[in-house]
């Protein structure tokens, strides 16, 4: 992958994408291409310092860690020997197009298998007698709790979803966890975020966002609509703006959010795609914060480019820490960026749902002793701040556009938008803000804003960070 080139210069190599239709002309050049490792090496020592390149890096969202998780290459045709039917009903009553993803293991070897019910509520597997099953998720596009079954044995299964809980005066736990006991139509009003995910969904609680198109293979393409709910759900933790109180509102839904897809339809989002989105929504949207709740497990020298030019900008980059329990992924683990790790609270989520399983022994203290931090969430001294990251119910990805589904949905995905919104609040009241150019001073202050809002939940920095940013 390289920015800013002539591809030629490589001589034998196959050009994959590159960049077409730029919304605009200062916009980074980025060129995906196949060519031997030897060819680029001697081609690269002739590049000047404004060329970047590297292998392809895959991101991938950072939503929760089984569930929704798809194999593109599984194959429920193959000849087998062993099979399972899964009947999904919510609330006594069958339950429509639920995801369900079934985790394969056989030794070290895991393999996932994904299905979707049909209008009787029914879904089936079929795999090879030699792999056994260790997990069953049953995820519902909207309205329920999605559930999980633990080293599922049998041919049948009846799974019945409960029901989501409702808003008390629009606000949940994750609210009030940074402060907000009340929904406020204004908060964060005058502060634009930018928003890189899956895309944005129609809802009709979030009409407001911007649809800013996506970047797919160094390709623009000016409609960026959701293709997994992920960015969706994102952009409601941020900004939903609900009609009644018992529905979820947006932290800060008087903020601007401007939303660039780089999810394709299938498979994992590459780095040149992520690094001109940021660009386009720096430069052209004038945003003053972008959340990224995706990352791989590599760090980019590309997406480290564009966060350094958001800098110079005075845009400030907040991102998911990962989902892996292990090292902070990337961009998190940049040192110019703003790290986020997730909580849960403990009892939130019914028994048997995949939000319940996620609690852990890790806890907090004093006034969060119900707070826990789930085994799945990154961790490691790059840590900045920490927020509610587990059973977050926001918008969700409808079949029909005119309906205001919400869904529940695990990850450090989910925690990063609460701790940018925290930030848009934040900012949105400061006096100083208008009078600083749009320079990396801008992106200083807003750091050391947020910084100041932190307080910890009791848990080890390498964890938490310094906290959960309070705006109240």
């Amino acid at each position: 992958m390289l920015s800013d080139f002539d591809v030629s210069l490589l001589g034998k190599s196959n050009v994959v994408g590159q960049t077409a239709n730029h919304p605009s002309e200062s916009g980074r050049r980025v060129v995906i291409f196949e060519a031997p490792p030897e060819d680029v090496a001697a081609a690269a020592r002739s590049f000047g310092s404004d060329v970047l390149i590297e292998p392809l890096i895959p991101h991938k969202l950072l939503v929760d860690r089984v569930g929704g998780v798809q194999d593109p290459h599984a194959d429920n045709r193959l000849a087998a020997a062993q099979s399972i039917v899964v009947v999904v009903s919510g609330s006594g009553a069958v339950i429509q197009g639920a995801e369900l993803t079934l985790v394969l293991r056989f030794g070290d070897a895991e393999r996932r298998l994904a299905a979707v019910t049909d209008i009787t509520g029914r879904g089936s597997f079929s795999f090879e007698p030699f792999w056994s099953a260790a997990a069953l998720i049953v995820a519902p596009v909207e309205g329920f709790w999605p559930m999980v079954v633990t080293n599922p044995t049998g041919v049948q299964f009846k799974i019945d979803c409960p029901s989501l809980p409702t808003a008390t005066s629009y606000v949940g736990w994750w609210h009030r966890l940074i402060g907000l006991t009340e929904y406020g139509p204004q908060a964060g009003n005058g502060i634009v975020i930018g928003v890189v995910d899956s895309g944005i969904g129609a809802h009709p609680y979030l009409g407001h966002v911007t649809d800013a198109g996506q970047f797919m293979n160094g390709q623009y393409f000016s409609a960026g609509v959701d293709v997994q709910s992920h960015g969706t759900h994102v952009c409601g933790i941020i900004t939903a703006r609900p009609k009644v109180s018992t529905e979820f509102g947006g932290i800060s839904p008087g903020a601007h959010v401007v939303s660039v897809r780089v999810v394709p339809d299938e498979g994992d989002v590459n780095q040149g795609d992520i690094a001109s989105a940021i660009d386009f929504l720096v430069e052209t949207h004038g945003v003053d914060i972008i959340n990224l709740s995706l990352g791989a497990t590599e760090a980019s020298t590309i997406v480290h480019d564009a966060v350094l030019n958001a800098i110079d900008h005075g845009v400030l980059c907040v991102c998911a820490a990962g989902n892996d329990g292990r090292a902070v992924n990337w961009p998190a683990a940049f040192s110019e960026v703003v790290a986020v790790s997730a909580a849960g609270k403990r009892d939130w989520a019914p028994v048997g749902s995949l939000a319940a399983a996620a609690e852990s022994d890790i806890n907090g203290n004093g006034e969060n002793s119900d707070l826990f931090v789930p085994q799945f969430s990154s961790r490691g001294v790059e840590i900045d701040s920490i927020a509610g990251g587990v059973g977050i119910i926001s918008t969700a990805l409808n079949r029909d556009p005119s309906m205001a589904g919400y869904c529940a949905k695990d990850g450090s995905s989910m925690a990063s938008p609460a701790v940018a919104a925290a930030l848009a609040v934040l900012l949105s009241r400061s006096v100083r803000l208008g009078s600083l150019g749009r320079n990396s001073e801008r992106a200083a202050y807003a750091r050391e804003l947020l910084s100041a809002a932190f307080v910890s939940i009791g848990v080890a920095s390498t964890l938490g960070g310094m906290g959960v940013p309070r705006v109240s």
